[in-house]
This record gives structure tokens, sequence and C-alpha cells, in this order.
């Protein structure tokens, strides 16, 4: 198991689970006829301002979809 995973697993464990608000396939730019899209996840029990954490598949435009790290994206915006 990697080291990431097991980190990713003690915060879960032992950080506390917030809710979060889900933005998916908002358009945020037009690129001839292909609109591009992102999935934002906002933690609402939270007040003032909180970090942001952009989340990119690394598929080099060639392979892969936003959806792919969704997991991660939520998990890190269930934690605050």
């Amino acid at each position: 198991m990697s080291s990431v995973l097991t980190w990713l697993l003690l915060l879960r464990l032992l950080g506390p689970v917030m809710s979060f608000q889900a933005y998916e396939g908002v358009p945020y730019k037009t690129v001839g006829v292909r609109t591009l899209r992102a999935d934002v996840y906002v933690p609402v029990s939270r007040s003032g301002p909180v970090p942001a954490v952009v989340v990119v598949h690394g598929g080099m435009w060639d392979f892969g979809q936003r959806t792919d790290n969704a997991d991660f994206a939520r998990f890190v915006a269930s934690n605050g």
C-alpha cells in the first residue's frame, strides 16, 4: 500500500467528516465547439475562506476524464 493511501486512510479514520456540496459538470470555457467542464466540491460546514485544491487527472488531454479522481476530490472536500 502506498504511503499516500495510508495517510488518506488514517485521515479518514481519525479526522472529522464534514459535508460538502458537489457542483458537477460546471462549464468554465468553450474552445471551438467543445465546452470544457469542471467538478467543484465545496465544504459546507466551514465559515469563511477555505483552501482550494485543484485535482487534475493527468491524461495529457489524450486519455482519461475529469471524473477519474472524483473519490479523492470528495474525500478532500469532506475533510474541509
